[in-house]
């Protein structure tokens, strides 16, 4: 048995695991999933959400952040500002 092309010709098929070759070409995504087509698009509406989700919460915790950063500076003016007798 010749190991180095694992294509089958003329021999029943081969599984993935019986060839070094074809093993590292599906881990790499050389070799294409049968029903690729069907879940592609929810997987891309999946990452599209996690995403979005995450932007949410970045924005959230700046103007949390922002909120407290002006409430802070706006103390420290008053104490600044304020006449000492």
């Amino acid at each position: 048995m010749s190991r180095k092309i694992c294509r089958g010709r003329g021999r029943p098929k081969k599984r993935l695991r019986d060839c070094p070759a074809k093993i590292i070409m599906y881990v790499m995504g050389g070799i294409p999933k049968k029903r690729a087509t069907s879940s592609r698009g929810g997987q891309a509406m999946v990452e599209y959400v996690i995403v979005l989700v995450m932007l949410t919460a970045l924005v959230s915790v700046t103007a949390v952040l922002l909120y407290t950063a002006r409430s802070q500076s706006r103390r420290a003016a008053e104490l600044v500002s304020s006449e000492y007798p």
